[in-house]
């Protein structure tokens, strides 16, 4: 449950990052995953400088358009201490009107989660089970 939180908080985070909605900039979570704590040194950042540059320009790019949208299927993975692996998948709806106007929207056979934000405000309103 914690990953699934975090990872919301991912997406927005990324969504700010990327459009420049100030109140979606929000610090990243300290966790670290175990893989790559081993192999992180402070010589060596985890995270690939090419990326984070394919990341820059995307954002670049999203900064100079009045609205958009961005869909996307996503699919994680809980391993059971038995070794069985269950597979959860959700749609993700983003619709954004720069500089104030941000939904997304998460979909799932678990969960339907909407986030609004207007500008001053982010909120989260209660959704029916669907």
């Amino acid at each position: 449950m914690l990953m699934r939180r975090l990872k919301t908080l991912s997406i927005l985070a990324l969504a700010g990052a990327t459009t420049g909605f100030a109140c979606l900039q929000v610090a990243t979570p300290p966790y670290v995953y175990a893989s790559s704590a081993a192999s992180a040194t402070p010589d060596q950042p985890d995270i690939d400088p090419d990326a984070m540059a394919a990341l820059d320009k995307m954002g670049a790019y999203l900064r100079t358009l009045k609205a958009f949208q961005v869909q996307a299927s996503v699919t994680a993975e809980d391993v059971l201490e038995d070794g069985q692996k269950i597979q959860y998948q959700t749609a993700t709806n983003l619709l954004a009107e720069t500089p104030s106007r941000l939904r997304v929207e998460v979909t799932g056979a678990r969960q339907h989660r909407l986030y609004l934000y207007d500008g001053k405000t982010v909120t989260k309103p209660s959704l029916p089970f669907t």
